[in-house]
């Protein structure tokens, strides 16, 4: 800790770097490996199918298009990221404000609030705020079975194997609640500059 602390780095520097690294480096990164895996699942199918003689280069590398999902996958995983913002940037201020059990500190709020809330109010509105955002990012268009079929063909067509078929970025950039999420984000990424930088002078 001490090391760190005689670093030339301001208290913004520090928290925004941290936050870049939840949101934009692990992301990437969790891609990168994830692509390399993948490659190399292909590689090892690619051998065994070329041992049993079939076309590997058509069965396997020609049948997905790996750029488009692949892409698709690093969209997903940085917009997923974007959207959870409002949680990295509470655990930054909670790391920042609190001195000991910080995990603790982090979860018990999220815990307590909505037990309370509804002892004494008799509602739910935390809760639905804060649970219901895991599992309702607006960056997916509905699906339908009958596009995953050519219907002159009768076979997969290459636009619904194609995982940025199903994925409407504009829908979430122009999204209200992912705007207020990154708002929410922000705040709590300046209170916890403020609260090391407070906690730095005292």
């Amino acid at each position: 800790i001490l090391f760190w602390r005689s670093m030339p780095v301001t208290d913004a520097e520090a928290v925004i770097s941290k936050l870049v690294t939840a949101i934009v480096i692990i992301p990437m990164v969790t891609v990168a490996v994830v692509i390399a895996t993948h490659l190399v699942n292909l590689a090892v199918t690619s051998i065994w199918f070329s041992a049993k003689g079939a076309d590997a280069g058509h069965l396997i590398w020609g049948s997905v298009p790996l750029l488009d999902n692949w892409l698709a996958a690093l969209i997903v995983t940085l917009a997923s990221a974007v959207w959870m913002s409002p949680f990295v940037g509470w655990f930054l201020f909670v790391s920042a404000y609190t001195k000991r059990s910080p995990f603790l500190m982090a979860f018990m709020p999220l815990v307590l609030i909505p037990i309370l809330e509804f002892i004494f109010l008799r509602s739910s509105f935390f809760a639905d705020a804060v649970f219901s955002r895991k599992g309702m990012i607006p960056l997916f268009r509905g699906m339908d079975i009958e596009a995953f079929f050519d219907e002159e063909t009768l076979h997969l067509s290459e636009e619904a194997v194609s995982l940025l078929a199903f994925l409407d970025v504009g829908r979430f950039l122009t999204s209200p609640s992912m705007w207020g999420g990154v708002v929410i984000c922000a705040l709590f990424v300046t209170a916890a500059i403020y609260v090391r930088r407070y906690r730095d002078e005292s």
